[in-house]
């Protein structure tokens, strides 16, 4: 384990003033320079360029404050101080953002007419829609917003534009599009009784059958309850069952016996009796019931709710020793959307592989993963396992050329554990492509970017993120990515640079040094014993994304989010003085504690790093369980791979895994070491399981 060096902000370097050509992959502060059309500026303290206005900074200022104390007109009054039309923009923004219900229709609509282009233009479409039904909006004036921009995309905009239809009498249009409204949308608050007021006429009792199965896959029991009682019949048994087992009730058991049998072959008592067998670590039980459901989407309601019950059941029934079983109820039903086809195809792939010896199987479900893929840990962790299932064919030569494709995903996980299977020892970070002129002329005539410069101005770097995310994700050119980028770094915003960086690998561009951060932990002293460097950011940047005062539901805390009687622990053992309000008011103090326990677990589990992040993740108690199950992965006869996709919490495995690869990219960023050392970290030995060599 190395020892953690404090790291300093000051490490980031100014590029050359002289020079806008060249960013490398170091992380150098850069900055978007508004009087120039987007070039790159070396200085990262430089005052508001000339032609953003003090006086519209302090505007901007003056209108959230006075839109957040609910005095929209005092707001609005500002607009006409306004010069910078970036700063109008804004404004106009700022006030559906933070008083959208009494901005009203008219202006959202204006706004989302004249700025189609706005990063956020699909959020502010979904507040007209919702205007259009609060403010109960003429049926032309309704009809002409959906004949002009589509389909409505939110439940008030389908119920407004079937009050419409109704009104002009249409009653056809408005009972298909009201009766879709109430059967699949979640209609919450006040919304539920609105529409079943407006509309309960064209609602049949297979409607609410269909909306109370939506809202109890969705685990929303009352809404479900209400839905069933509306629905009747023997229905209503069906669903206090069906609450009963979601709410975990003691009398689950009596509630599932009352159904009558003309009722035992309904969806959703089969979907709850396999919940229930599940729970009761009855998984055969559970695999039956899932067994008798009927094949095919429209019966199930929400194929993907049913594809992620089969995959829990599923690594019950491997646990159990029964690989077969646990194929059989993952292969019977294909899932509606593409995130539960690559989990479902993936873990039938891996118990295939792993379990039952069948590479051939397991190289046809990897392929369809692959099929799947959009974004790069899909592709390289698809391609990995195809690599592992041609190894297992013997195919040795076919396997390398998985794990090279595999490896040019550098900072996937599963491509670093595919360049170590293959003996590549490196990790190259790509440098940061450079901004071509266009690329700097069109950020710069961006109303959006002009809008972000004045929120990082005006102090406001809460309102800024989403816009940066928003703007990130719409962004077609590499060089535009590292334009904004350089914006967030310029006003010191890891989070941001961090959303811009995570945008700019998902959509294929080289942006490694912005999706890796090295600015979001202050200097801290470690105490002896403490983490390396690259832990504590590669856990920050899973856990808080550099959010100093994120709190969870669960109460942790802080950039490494700890919680305060873990973080007191850590501290009287440390020798360190302890105040659980310095967790999120000091972000130095929290890296510090974070550092220190993540030490201890490091000593506990001898540097078995997937170990070490499972039970910050879970708790100790959790990797007892597991290494009892699957084996310890710091023995020589535990895969450390298969470890950890066994964990049988998605979110764990998942944490792992981004953890395992951040800390191989932070290393290379924070100590310029680019030599690979997954291999150490998995517990695995180097060149004992390389393939095609």
């Amino acid at each position: 384990m190395l020892a953690a060096a404090p790291h300093s902000i000051a490490a980031e370097a100014d590029a050359d003033p002289t020079s806008t050509a060249t960013l490398s992959s170091a992380e150098i502060v850069v900055a978007y320079d508004t009087t120039t059309t987007g070039a790159i500026s070396s200085s990262s303290r430089s005052a508001p360029s000339a032609s953003v206005s003090a006086s519209d900074v302090a505007q901007i200022r003056a209108a959230i404050a006075a839109f957040e104390r609910g005095d929209v007109a005092g707001a609005r009054a500002l607009r006409s101080t306004l010069r910078d039309p970036g700063a109008v923009a804004l404004l106009d923004w700022l006030g559906i953002r933070l008083a959208s219900r009494q901005i009203g229709f008219a202006q959202i609509d204006a706004f989302y007419r004249g700025h189609r282009d706005w990063p956020m233009a699909s959020w502010v479409r979904r507040r007209a829609e919702e205007a259009l039904w609060l403010e109960n909006v003429s049926p032309a004036t309704v009809r002409g917003f959906f004949a002009a921009n589509g389909r409505p995309e939110r439940a008030e905009g389908k119920l407004a534009l079937a009050r419409a239809l109704l009104a002009s009498g249409n009653k056809e249009a408005a009972a298909s599009i009201s009766r879709e409204a109430w059967r699949n949308e979640e209609l919450g608050g006040a919304l539920e009784g609105q529409a079943y007021a407006a509309f309960s006429k064209f609602f049949t009792a297979a409607d609410h059958r269909a909306r109370a199965e939506k809202r109890f896959l969705a685990d929303e029991v009352d809404a479900g309850l209400r839905a069933a009682a509306r629905a009747g019949g023997a229905y209503v048994a069906v669903a206090k069952a069906r609450a009963a087992v979601i709410r975990k009730l003691p009398n689950a058991a009596a509630a599932l016996a009352a159904v009558p049998s003309s009722a035992r072959s309904d969806p959703g008592y089969l979907f709850a009796v396999a919940k229930f067998e599940r729970r009761a670590e009855r998984p055969r039980e559970a695999a039956a019931a899932l067994a008798k459901a009927p094949r095919g989407g429209a019966a199930l309601v929400d194929p993907d709710a049913w594809s992620v019950e089969r995959r829990v059941v599923a690594r019950d029934l491997l646990d159990a020793g029964d690989a077969r079983g646990a194929y059989a109820v993952l292969v019977r039903d294909e899932p509606a959307s593409d995130t539960d086809k690559v989990e479902s195809h993936m873990l039938a792939g891996f118990i295939a592989l792993r379990a039952m010896g069948d590479g051939k199987t397991a190289h046809r479900h990897f392929s369809t993963v692959l099929s799947e893929a959009t974004i790069p840990g899909t592709a390289s962790r698809a391609l990995y396992w195809q690599g592992r299932s041609l190894e297992a064919l013997g195919d040795l030569r076919s396997a390398r050329v998985a794990y090279e494709k595999a490896a040019r995903h550098v900072t996937s996980y599963y491509g670093q554990v595919a360049r170590a299977r293959i003996g590549l020892q490196d990790l190259p970070i790509r440098s940061l492509p450079n901004p071509t002129a266009t690329d700097r002329a069109t950020f710069g005539a961006r109303l959006s970017v002009r809008a972000i410069d004045l929120l990082y101005r005006a102090d406001q770097k809460e309102l800024a993120l989403p816009l940066v995310g928003a703007l990130a994700g719409d962004l077609k050119t590499p060089g535009e990515v590292v334009l904004l980028g350089a914006l967030t770094q310029r006003y010191k915003d890891p989070r941001a640079t961090l959303v811009v960086g995570k945008a700019g690998l998902n959509n294929g561009f080289a942006v490694d040094a912005l999706a890796y951060p090295t600015g979001g932990i202050p200097r801290f002293q470690p105490v002896p014993g403490s983490i390396e460097a690259p832990v504590v950011h590669a856990i920050a940047r899973q856990e808080s994304a550099f959010n100093p005062k994120a709190v969870s539901h669960a109460n942790a805390r802080g950039l490494l989010q700890l919680l305060p009687t873990t973080a007191a622990k850590t501290a009287r053992n440390a020798g360190v003085s302890f105040d659980a309000k310095r967790l999120t008011a000091d972000a130095a103090f929290n890296a510090q504690l974070g550092a220190a326990h993540l030490g201890e677990l490091a000593r506990n589990y001898n540097d078995s790093y997937p170990m070490v992040f499972a039970a910050y993740n879970a708790g100790s108690s959790r990797v007892t369980q597991w290494i009892q199950r699957y084996g310890d992965p710091r023995r020589p006869d535990t895969d450390p791979v298969d470890w950890v996709e066994r964990i049988p919490f998605a979110e764990t495995r998942n944490y792992v895994q981004r953890v395992m690869e951040n800390t191989q990219i932070y290393r290379t960023r924070l100590n310029g070491r680019t030599a690979l050392m997954i291999d150490r970290d998995m517990g695995q030995r180097p060149g004992d399981r390389t393939a095609g060599r």
